[in-house]
């Protein structure tokens, strides 16, 4: 995996350098003899392909490759037919997104575009990301992210990620095993957004963006990487009281049954994959998040983003991506 070295200024070289390139370097070294069952190193469409077929490799984002499939791919997957006859690379696939995207003139709209790509077409979406730095970060992260995550309910498509409540405090593993995929690397959960403020489960889409920039960026498989939503409530009025919030409608609980709620959370996330499975947590609040980080870091694999790393998507968007653009390109 290539990190992007060459950040803002010297100063932020030397502040974020070290906490983004040791996250990264943890994620390539992490040992495979633990729970994590299968290799991050594996080609996503190679694997799949030999077990999907038919109309099942285009419903299935991490194997559609749109119209870059060949005459023959379509041929042997079955999906011969399925598919207008004319075949079209990355590039052009790309030239089609970057064409829609000027049509839509609210960053928002821009925002469920690009969403509605990964939903669709994980390859391309992380190859547009990686070419396209400078444009793409402003919609799918800050500022964009926090129009999209207080409309979140209004604006939801598909679920993405995992959601556990505090009535799950008993059965976190088993909703860790529902998670398709085995070997998770790294986890990104969020609390109240900074700026934003108690957004409950609204608050999703900052794992999901923030885990976006770890593939785009530095070519993190996606397969290994997990957004949790962990809802205890939520003290906005205004937000439980809107008929498409999708969280718990209840107040925000706190004191020792939190505690106990993330402890469970934590140990079921060793269960599952390992004690080499990163933990970042999000936009916690400074009480929970400094003492959260003083709890778990000489027993868990955890980050504090808001405390070790602020700024980190700043520098990484600065950074250039020609090893990592490599990955993307000549899999259309």
């Amino acid at each position: 995996l290539a990190w992007l070295t060459c950040l803002e200024s010297p100063a932020a070289r030397s502040s974020s350098s070290a906490v983004m390139q040791s996250i990264v370097s943890h994620l390539s070294r992490r040992a495979l003899s633990g729970p994590g069952r299968k290799s991050a190193t594996h080609d996503p469409f190679a694997s799949l392909a030999r077990r999907a077929r038919g109309i099942d490799v285009l419903r299935d984002p991490r194997t559609n490759r749109g119209q870059a499939f060949t005459l023959r791919e379509r041929q042997v997957l079955n999906i011969h037919g399925l598919l207008p006859p004319s075949v079209k690379t990355q590039e052009s696939q790309l030239e089609r997104i970057r064409y829609n995207l000027q049509r839509y003139e609210d960053p928002l709209n821009k925002y469920i575009y690009l969403m509605s790509l990964q939903d669709r077409n994980e390859r391309l979406f992380y190859r547009y990301l990686s070419e396209s730095v400078e444009e793409a970060m402003p919609l799918i992260y800050t500022p964009t992210v926090g129009l999209a995550c207080q409309k979140f309910g209004h604006i939801f498509r598909r679920p993405r990620g995992l959601y556990i409540t505090i009535f799950d405090k008993d059965n976190i593993d088993k909703i860790l095993r529902n998670w398709p995929e085995n070997d998770i690397r790294a986890i990104v959960t969020a609390s109240a957004i900074l700026g934003l403020g108690d957004l409950g489960t609204n608050g999703m889409g900052i794992p999901v963006g923030k885990l976006s920039l770890y593939t785009a960026l530095a070519g993190v498989n996606p397969s290994n990487c997990l957004p949790i939503a962990l809802d205890v409530g939520c003290n906005r009025k205004e937000l439980v009281s809107d008929s498409m919030y999708s969280g718990l409608r209840m107040p925000r609980v706190r004191g020792a049954e939190y505690d106990e709620f993330i402890d469970a959370f934590m140990q079921a996330v060793v269960r599952t994959y390992g004690r080499s499975c990163l933990v970042q947590f999000e936009d916690f609040g400074n009480a929970n998040a400094f003492r959260f980080l003083e709890k778990y870091r000489y027993d868990y694999c955890v980050f504090n983003d808001d405390i070790q790393g602020e700024g980190m998507a700043g520098p990484l968007t600065a950074g250039i991506q020609d090893s990592v653009l490599g990955r993307f390109k000549g899999l259309g």
